[in-house]
C-alpha cells in the first residue's frame, strides 16, 4: 500500500514540474508575393452574339465567381503584409 502513495507522489511531482517547462514559440510571418493578375482577353459584343441568353449568363457568372475569388486571395495574401 506504501508502494502506492509512492508512486502517486512521483507522479504528482513529475506532472507539475513537466507543465511549468513550456518553450513559448513566436511565429514569424513572412510576406507572400502577390502574383500579377493575367491579362484576360475583351470580348465584343459581336462575339457574345452567337450564343444563348442561358450560356451568356452562365458565363458571366463564372467570370464573377472567378473575379470574386481572385480578390478573396489577394486579401489573404496582403494580410501577410504589414501594414503602415
Amino acid at each position: 500500500m506504501q508502494e502506492r502513495g509512492w508512486l502517486k507522489v512521483v507522479a504528482i511531482i513529475l506532472t507539475i514540474s513537466g507543465s511549468g517547462c513550456s518553450v513559448r514559440e513566436r511565429l514569424i510571418t513572412v510576406p507572400l508575393p502577390l502574383p500579377p493578375r493575367p491579362v484576360l482577353p475583351a470580348l465584343s459584343a459581336e462575339d457574345l452574339e452567337c450564343i444563348s441568353d442561358d450560356a451568356f449568363e452562365r458565363l458571366m457568372t463564372r467570370d464573377l465567381g472567378r473575379k470574386y475569388y481572385a480578390e478573396q486571395l489577394e486579401e489573404i495574401i496582403m494580410s501577410t503584409h504589414e501594414r503602415r
